[in-house]
């Protein structure tokens, strides 16, 4: 039988933080509690937020826009890419 993720999370006895970390660097993609956002390049720290502009952008990393997987993330990444060709973004973990 084969194993969840939470299984095997559960019985190598990791933390969340632990767990999460192990996720991205084996790029596994599996339904958890983990949403990621879009960090922006910019003078301060801002992240793609839900609502208009250029592109539309917060400080307040809670009111970031959120993706319940890294795929969905790396997908609005790409149209974000297109659309904005000169920011510069990359996906990070909501933490």
């Amino acid at each position: 039988m084969k194993k969840s993720a939470h299984q095997i999370w559960k019985e190598q006895n990791l933390t969340k933080e632990e767990f999460k970390e192990k996720l991205i660097e084996n790029n596994v993609i599996v339904k958890t509690d983990i949403n990621f956002c879009l960090k922006v390049q910019a003078n301060h720290d801002c992240w793609i937020a839900d609502w208009e502009g250029d592109p539309g952008r917060t400080l307040v990393k809670e009111n970031a826009k959120l993706f319940k997987t890294q795929i969905d993330a790396e997908r609005f990444q790409s149209k974000m890419a297109l659309k904005y060709p000169n920011r510069k973004m990359w996906i990070e973990p909501f933490t």
